[in-house]
């Protein structure tokens, strides 16, 4: 290590502890992570909240933006040129926001699946808006971000509240689609299928309630120029497709 990135290393040591101090949470983490700050919203939900909640709020991100941007420096100044370079920007409201609008473009299969006892496609859609949109990653930064809004702020704390349960709601949704699969079937649903089927779609409609609470902190300006990503997005035929009559409730899996 040169003695140029030494000094800015121990430059930056000090202003972190020296913040830690300030703060009242000596060697506490530097990062506040959007979940955990959405958390925190969500717990502090009363029908009688005063504008000194919103502003306690917007004074604990602010500590956690010092002290993650103290931290990011840090990282930066012991980084190479290259790595700097390739990093990739955080995504944008709008670019999130068309995440949001994929995946439930992607889901809304899905309910048709369940219906006719295809649960392998099912499950593929689930596992999709999960893995290849990141569903959560989107919300969260959605909720972010809407905080500079202004924005009523029972709108910001139902946004949170579901962001930060969405990946257990997808959880749930597939395990009963899942579950499904090992029941046998006679070419129609049977009694105790019926009882999941039910559940899956209950965990189906949340899913869909939540994605459309984080939407609704998008302007229609905003919904515009995401849609616009949307358009210029091509999804996988596999994610859409069709089934005679004949194809309905597939054999349970051995």
């Amino acid at each position: 290590m040169s003695i140029r990135r030494f000094s800015t290393f121990f430059v930056v040591i000090w202003v972190l502890i020296l913040a830690a101090i300030t703060q009242g949470f000596f060697l506490a983490p530097c990062t506040r992570s959007a979940t955990t700050l959405m958390q925190a919203q969500a717990s502090k939900q009363s029908q009688n909240r005063v504008d000194g909640g919103k502003l306690d709020r917007l004074a604990a991100l602010q500590q956690g933006a010092f002290l993650s941007s103290a931290f990011l420096f840090l990282t930066a100044s012991l980084s190479s040129p290259a790595q700097a370079k390739n990093s990739a920007p955080a995504a944008s409201f709008e670019e999130c926001i068309s995440r949001l609008l994929l995946s439930r473009k992607v889901l809304e299969p899905v309910q048709k699946y369940i219906k006719i006892g295809q649960y392998d496609p099912a499950r593929t859609n689930i596992k999709y808006v999960t893995n290849q949109f990141r569903l959560k990653k989107a919300m969260e930064r959605v909720v972010l971000l809407a905080f500079e809004k202004d924005l009523p702020q029972s709108k910001l704390d139902d946004a949170a509240e579901v962001t930060a349960v969405i990946d257990n709601t997808l959880s749930q949704l597939d395990s009963s689609v899942y579950t499904q699969i090992f029941i046998p079937t006679d070419g129609e649903i049977s009694p105790d299928a019926l009882k999941y089927q039910k559940q899956a779609f209950e965990f189906y409609d949340t899913t869909l309630d939540s994605i459309d609470k984080v939407l609704s902190l998008a302007s229609p300006e905003d919904l515009k120029e995401a849609q616009k990503l949307v358009d210029g997005t091509s999804l996988p035929p596999f994610l859409f497709k069709s089934f005679a009559d004949g194809q309905t409730f597939r054999p349970p899996t051995p």
